[in-house]
């Protein structure tokens, strides 16, 4: 009976493995087209309940229930061009550039310089079998935004998290449902011998420590390394959970003795060997792996030191540090680099700019005001003298006076003179009457009070810009 039951098993196996070679051998591997992302995309609006099945089995990762089926959820077919498909901003959106990273709800303006994680709005699960990057799209290139390239490694499943920077000089909207980047689909010719999986199901391996120094401590040492989640101390022995080369890199450096050195490989070799008993594949553990929302992705203290405003506000600015700036960074800090030398220059620009503005003033004034009181005064005076030619002209002619016998006063150039003065006359009565040069004088003086209130309220400006470059400079 027990060679009978072998037998069986064995066979069991080879019509196993018969099948497991009938669907490679149906793989051609490169991209899939539109044809194949209709035909093998199973859609929650079609069948709520395929959907919902194939979704549970990439959560519990029962890959016996996956075939070659993957998910886009929502899948439009509009955004479904002939080898790719258009991906759009989901509702959740992160600036880098805060210091608290607060989560934005759509639509938001990302600033010039500014660089932002969106969410997709897609669910995207991948069986084993396929592979896929996200590319941007040349529209938003062609306004300004670069987008960081996304991988998708197979055997995922959830949303994707996608950075990108506004490089414009304007302000951009990001509005929800905006397409953004295009998918491309790849299928494997084998299947990876690594799949994905969530952290927190990882079954751990235990390395015995040997008895050093550094085990008393080992637990506090793990702790200011953030390797906690990772690895700890267990019953005198190192627990390794989802160990990563940066992770390795920081046990190595906790203690340089031989005996903890020989520990860390041991347990970098454990966890290479480890294999799962269900899938029969090494596992990799991805924190954001089943993601929904930004949280998991962002989680955790951000890289890098915060500036301290009192370090900013105690830094002296010199010409010489804004020139390393601009050598180091290149534009648009080489305009920085003269912005000592502007300083300098400022008061003696505004002096310039405040005698240009009082002199067209002046000349306005004179314009709009002396000018033609000139006029009024000038009129006045030929009016004046008109009369007294017409008057001696009229003397002469009716006594016929004998110092103007062999002046010959033609009869037109009376008749003019009268004229002139008939119309003259008035203005100038008007204009040398007490009343008028009253009013003219104080024409005059509104004129030069008004240029003295503008030049005053510039010299102030003067002293204001003056006192702002001091403070500048210190």
């Amino acid at each position: 009976m027990s060679d009978n039951k072998t037998y069986k098993q064995l066979e069991e196996e080879l019509r196993s493995l018969k099948a497991t070679v009938g669907k490679l051998e149906k793989r051609g591997g490169g991209m899939l087209s539109s044809r194949d992302f209709t035909k093998r995309v199973v859609r929650k609006e079609k069948s709520k309940k395929d959907y919902e099945k194939l979704r549970n089995a990439f959560y519990e990762r029962n890959w016996k229930e996956i075939d070659r089926e993957f998910i886009i959820e929502p899948f439009d077919e509009l955004q479904l061009t002939p080898f790719s498909y258009d991906l759009s901003i989901g509702n959740e959106i992160f600036s880098v550039r805060k210091t608290n990273r607060i989560r934005r709800r759509l639509p938001y303006d990302v600033a010039p310089g500014e660089t932002v994680i969106v969410l997709t709005k897609e669910f995207i699960a991948l069986p084993p079998c396929y592979a896929a990057t996200v590319w941007p799209r040349f529209n938003m290139v062609k306004a300004g935004i670069f987008q960081s390239m996304v991988k998708i490694d197979p055997t995922w499943y959830g949303k994707l998290g996608v950075a990108m920077t506004n490089f414009s000089p304007r302000t951009i909207e990001f509005k929800e449902g905006k397409a953004f980047g295009t998918l491309v689909l790849y299928e494997l010719a084998s299947d990876p011998e690594v799949y994905l999986w969530q952290a927190k199901d990882l079954k751990p391996v235990q390395i015995p420590i040997p008895n050093i120094p550094v085990r008393a401590k080992l637990q506090e040492k793990l702790e200011d390394r953030d390797l906690t989640n990772v690895c700890w101390v267990e019953d005198n022995s190192l627990v390794v959970k989802g160990l990563k080369k940066p992770d390795y890199d920081k046990l190595r450096e906790i203690d340089r003795s031989e005996p903890w050195q020989e520990t860390v490989e041991k347990a970098r070799k454990s966890w290479l060997e480890y294999i799962d008993k269900d899938t029969g594949r090494k596992c990799i553990g991805m924190e954001a792996l089943g993601m929904e929302d930004l949280e998991k992705l962002i989680e955790g203290p951000a890289m890098g030191e915060p500036l301290d405003p009192e370090k900013i506000r105690e830094t002296k600015v010199t010409s010489d540090l804004l020139f390393d700036v601009a050598l180091e960074h290149g534009k648009p800090f080489d305009l920085i680099a003269n912005i000592p030398k502007l300083v300098e220059d400022i008061p003696k620009l505004v002096e310039e700019q405040v005698d240009k503005v009082v002199e067209v003033t002046i000349a306005k004034e004179i314009g709009r005001n002396v000018i033609p009181r000139m006029l009024q005064l000038t009129i006045s005076i030929l009016g004046f003298l008109a009369l007294i030619v017409a008057i001696v002209g009229l003397l002469a002619g009716y006594f016929q006076l004998t110092f103007v016998q062999h002046i010959d006063i033609p009869l037109a150039l009376v008749v003019v003179s009268i004229v002139i003065c008939v119309v003259l006359f008035p203005t100038g009565l008007y204009l040398f009457s007490l009343k008028g040069i009253s009013k003219f004088k104080k024409k005059l003086e509104d004129v030069d009070t008004r240029l003295d209130n503008k030049t005053e309220k510039l010299r102030k400006e003067i002293e204001k810009v003056k006192e702002t470059m001091k403070q500048l400079k210190k």
